[in-house]
């Protein structure tokens, strides 16, 4: 693997229904980097009132949580400015579904933070799911993974020990994260 890495960030409203979705780009972000600051945009996700919105996807709502998210990250919006996106620009970046995920540049994987919103119109609750090339394939195959697995299959993992995988795992729960895990099947 190398050294590129997304992060989707998806806001869900009551119901479930994914309204807002985009990816964030770390050039150089393998290791620590993306992990590190998808904690930091969860423990700061700001309330709707406090990005000058009426509710959480009130008027504006798509332009206001990718400018925060853009003034807040250490990576990139992936599809610039929100001030100079043209109409098919700004459905990637206000819209992008997974399936954009696979096509990104991206050699060291990428992690999915779901959002949900509360009863008070904040995001009260939140999941990630990793994905990473499985190195046991001949060829590269991104598949779902732990986020231990997940960790471990770059080849930058010297960065990822167990101690940070262990605080990185706490600090996910203290932060109300809810890490998925792929389902298995025996045979």
């Amino acid at each position: 693997m190398g050294e590129r890495t997304q992060l989707m960030v998806k806001l869900n409203d009551k119901q479930g229904t994914t309204k807002f979705s985009t990816v964030l780009h770390y050039q150089w972000g393998y290791g620590r980097s993306m992990l590190m600051d998808a904690l930091n945009l969860v423990a700061q996700f700001p309330l709707y009132y406090e990005l000058k919105l009426d509710k959480p996807f009130g008027d504006g709502y798509e332009k206001a949580y990718y400018q925060w998210l853009g003034q807040k990250t250490i990576g990139i919006n992936y599809e610039g400015d929100v001030n100079n996106l043209d109409k098919a620009q700004q459905n990637r970046a206000f819209h992008a579904d997974e399936d954009y995920l696979w096509d990104c540049d991206n050699d060291d994987g990428f992690m999915v933070l779901n959002f949900f919103e509360g009863s008070h119109g904040s995001f009260d609750r939140c999941t990630a799911t990793f994905f990473a090339y499985d190195l046991g394939k001949p060829f590269l195959a991104l598949k779902q993974m732990s986020f231990e697995d997940y960790c471990k299959a770059s080849d930058n993992n010297r960065y990822t020990t167990d101690e940070f995988r262990q605080g990185w795992k706490l600090l996910a729960e203290n932060y109300g994260i809810k890490l998925y895990f792929p389902k298995s099947v025996n045979a």
